[in-house]
């Protein structure tokens, strides 16, 4: 039981200082965050920090008291936490499941459908409040900019990631003709073009970023980032486990010093 209260005391010294540098995190991205994509983070952020500190003080007090009250709320919060973290995870892994990048033979670049990707994910980017500050992000992120400066004349056979070729350039088969990078001749939309072709324009601030295909390139984005942290989740969780267990076996060992054994 006594190794019960060093695993809880210790384990929850380290997850302390976790959400000191989690909670910095969060201060410098409202204070200092120069994009709205930085400042997006700010509040999850935030709150995961303030949480993981408020259950690590309760843990590391309650065992080092041997107080079976704050071993308790430790444990109903840690319990919440498992709970949040492990529906979040499965949620996680339910919405990514589906996604996929038609290769164009004409330019070797790969292009993405929204119509490719879950219901729950298109229809958050689908919202337009949702949209314009994704939009806004993508513009302080300068994304189609840093893409003609990298390559001024051409894109063809150039490997783009989701975001360059979904906000950048007009689909295939528009028939755009490409000038260079940053310009395509733009022909009347026809009965048979995607309805991305009549949104895209050669204006900087415009490119595609309200083409669907843009939408899909974004989701395409954040479901890897998604199920990266869903796999990360899936380490936390397991840790979390063993605390969970070593918190109800401290609180026991807890009751027991404080009155005497229990019968078994």
């Amino acid at each position: 039981m006594g190794v019960s209260r060093f695993v809880v005391k210790y384990l929850n010294v380290l997850t302390l200082l976790m959400s000191i540098v989690i909670l910095s995190a969060g201060i410098w991205l409202a204070t200092k965050g120069g994009t709205q994509c930085e400042r997006f983070l700010t509040v999850p952020v935030v709150f995961i920090g303030v949480s993981i500190f408020v259950i690590s003080f309760l843990g590391c007090v309650g065992a080092s008291k041997e107080s079976t009250c704050l071993l308790w709320l430790y444990i109903i919060f840690l319990t919440l936490l498992l709970l949040l973290l492990t529906a979040f995870t499965i949620f996680t892994f339910v919405v990514t499941n589906e996604s996929a990048g038609d290769t164009v033979s004409a330019t070797g670049v790969r292009e993405y459908r929204l119509g490719d990707y879950s219901t729950w994910l298109q229809k958050r980017v689908e919202d337009k409040d949702i949209w314009r500050r994704i939009k806004d992000c993508l513009s302080d992120l300068d994304v189609c900019g840093r893409l003609a400066k990298q390559h001024p004349q051409e894109i063809t056979d150039v490997q783009l990631d989701a975001l360059e070729s979904g906000c950048c350039k007009p689909l295939d088969e528009c028939g755009f003709v490409m000038v260079n990078t940053t310009y395509y001749t733009i022909k009347s939309p026809a009965d048979t073009m995607d309805e991305d072709c009549g949104r895209y324009d050669n204006s900087p601030a415009l490119r595609c970023y309200m083409c669907d295909s843009c939408k899909a390139g974004f989701l395409h984005t954040i479901k890897d980032r998604w199920r990266a942290v869903a796999f990360i989740n899936l380490a936390v969780l397991a840790i979390l486990t063993v605390a969970l267990c070593c918190g109800c076996a401290a609180r026991r060992s807890a009751k027991e010093s404080r009155y005497g054994r229990l019968p078994k």
